[in-house]
């Protein structure tokens, strides 16, 4: 059974709803693990088939505390695929293809 991380922050909630969402579709044929960033210390990503990460966009950029998560997150030992998603009230412009997307590779982490 393939094992999915779906790692997140929500400053108002609607990226958690979200994100909870996603938890209950894919936990059909998933075994799934579910963490906001503010509580996720220490997950080994190498342990998992798939990362989904979520993120308000707060103007036009990713909020700061899932770049900082981001940048932070260790070399893995192999390529993990990724979902990436944003909300927001309004546009999103690029927050997920450049700020957001732009570093994830150097970890192994491909965004498709």
């Amino acid at each position: 059974m393939k094992k999915i991380l779906i790692l997140y922050f929500s400053g108002v909630g609607a990226t958690k709803k979200v994100a909870e969402q996603i938890y209950a579709c894919l936990s059909r044929d998933c075994e799934v693990d579910m963490f906001s960033v503010e509580n996720s210390e220490a997950i080994d990503i190498n342990r998992y088939d798939a990362l989904v990460m979520g993120t308000p966009t707060y103007h036009a950029a990713p909020a700061k505390i899932i770049m900082g998560y981001v940048y932070s997150m260790p070399v893995l030992s192999k390529q993990v695929p990724a979902f990436v998603y944003n909300t927001r009230s309004l546009c999103s412009l690029n927050t997920n293809r450049l700020p957001l997307c732009t570093p994830l590779p150097r970890n192994g982490i491909i965004v498709e």
